[in-house]
């Protein structure tokens, strides 16, 4: 009986021992699998943006469960504030992740700092906004200087060849509208009476679209308002409730800027794909993940334009 005992014991020692083995390899396992994911953070400017950067957020979050990335995404609190998005930067370097997704800006901290993560072998995309002169980075976004052409030539045409603009812009560190203006001043330079009278900067704030609209509409040399980003025409839709005075052009597909369309408030919208943006940003994380190399320097989705 006592023999009898010590074996039972014996196999329950065992039943225990080869527990602890297994519970110990399925944490062994477990690491080596978090070893194995590709960990990206992707930096918004602006957090509470329901109408443009939201569907570029949809994108990539969608594209990161399709092709199972980890993606952190993480928002600056002062919504464009270029200090504090350099620091999510630099964060995002000093965690050792494998790729960061931002916007760009023509600040020189930011290049530096871009170029501090490329050196160490962080994966950079920039999303919506390209760098001048900046290299060993993945671009995905709108041709915006195509977009301005494409832009300018339809507001020719609506306007017949005759314009005195008004610009209301974001601001000036910001590429993607610097070329956006490019493309809308290589139209205008080829008619005699299209002219750009003023061009002004929101910062992207209602407010100061707001003022800036009014010292267009007093302005008599100024005919026809041109928005060159989203917050332009998502003010003016909440500030207008009649047919403007002026020819009134706006940019993205914003619920409030199809509304002001609809409404007549607006004569026509260029359209980026925002959510397709964000989508192909991760498709191509994805390829440079497996392949460590990326095909192209710049990635572009299309644009197109709708009149009332």
């Amino acid at each position: 009986m006592k023999n009898r005992n010590i074996f039972i014991y014996l196999i329950i020692l065992l039943i225990i021992s080869f527990s602890f083995i297994s519970c110990s390899k399925s944490k062994v396992d477990d690491s080596v699998l978090n070893d194995d994911i590709y960990r990206v953070t992707c930096i918004i400017p602006h957090k509470d943006d329901k109408a443009y950067w939201s569907v570029i957020e949809q994108g990539i979050l969608d594209g990161a469960k399709d092709n199972n990335i980890d993606v952190k995404i993480v928002y600056p609190s002062l919504n464009y504030n270029t200090d504090q998005m350099l620091k999510l930067l630099k964060m995002a370097i000093a965690s050792k992740v494998n790729c960061i997704i931002i916007s760009g800006v023509e600040v020189d901290n930011y290049y530096l700092t871009i170029k501090e993560a490329v050196d160490n072998d962080i994966f950079v995309v920039l999303v919506d906004t390209d760098m001048m002169e900046l290299k060993d980075v993945v671009y995905v976004g709108s041709n915006n200087v195509e977009a301005g052409v494409l832009y300018a030539n339809n507001i020719a045409k609506l306007k017949n060849g005759n314009a005195n603009i008004g610009i209301i812009s974001g601001d000036s560190v910001f590429y993607n509208l610097t070329k956006r203006l490019e493309g809308i001043k290589s139209v205008v330079d080829k008619y005699e009476n299209m002219n750009i009278i003023d061009i002004k900067y929101d910062k992207f704030d209602y407010t100061n679209v707001e003022n800036i609209y009014n010292q267009y509409l007093a302005n008599n040399e100024i005919d026809t308002i041109v928005c060159l980003e989203g917050t332009g025409g998502m003010a003016l839709n909440s500030l207008l409730n009649k047919e403007p005075e002026k020819d009134i052009y706006v940019f993205d597909d914003t619920p409030q800027a199809l509304e002001g369309l609809s409404n007549g408030y607006f004569k026509g919208v260029l359209i980026q794909q925002k959510y397709m943006m964000g989508y192909k940003v991760v498709d191509e994380i994805n390829s440079y993940r497996k392949t460590g190399k990326y095909i192209s320097r710049k990635i572009y989705t299309d644009t197109y334009f709708i009149e009332e």
